[in-house]
């Protein structure tokens, strides 16, 4: 079931996103994420310097909150939302209120935990070439 998030999904977004932009600092000689296309080479960065681990789940699904937030900002219509199921509840981005939802929390950690290689401007151009064809489809 998707709903609208609460304010401690918020928070907890929030959190994520710090713990993101934290690594990114250590990692990119103290940039910053803005929640613009140009986070998607500093996201690349963290990832291509291996400062987080495979095994570091929580901290690669920080990556997918940065990632998510860029889409957020930059892909109309998009906006967090959470998915409520028998496993938990787990942000996810949703086309307005919509049952188009991408679910960019775990997108990067899948990825990089199955030793799959990640390009992350080209993950964020499909995902929004998608959208965009689907969002044709909704209207």
């Amino acid at each position: 079931m998707l709903i609208d998030p609460k304010p401690e999904d918020l928070d907890r977004l929030a959190k994520q996103w710090l713990v993101a932009d934290d690594y990114v600092q250590r990692c990119c000689d103290g940039a910053r994420l803005s929640q613009t296309t140009e986070d998607l080479a500093l996201i690349q960065h963290v990832i291509n310097s291996r400062a987080i681990q495979p095994t570091e789940r929580y901290e690669l699904q920080c990556l997918g909150v940065a990632l998510g937030r860029v889409l957020a900002r930059n892909v109309g219509g998009l906006d967090w939302a959470i998915v409520e199921d028998e496993y938990g509840r787990d942000p996810t981005l949703r086309y307005r209120q919509t049952s188009l939802q991408v679910n960019v929390l775990t997108m990067i950690s899948k990825r990089i935990e199955r030793g799959d290689s990640v390009d992350i401007q080209e993950m964020y151009s499909g995902l929004a070439r998608h959208v965009d064809e689907l969002k044709s489809k909704v209207d």
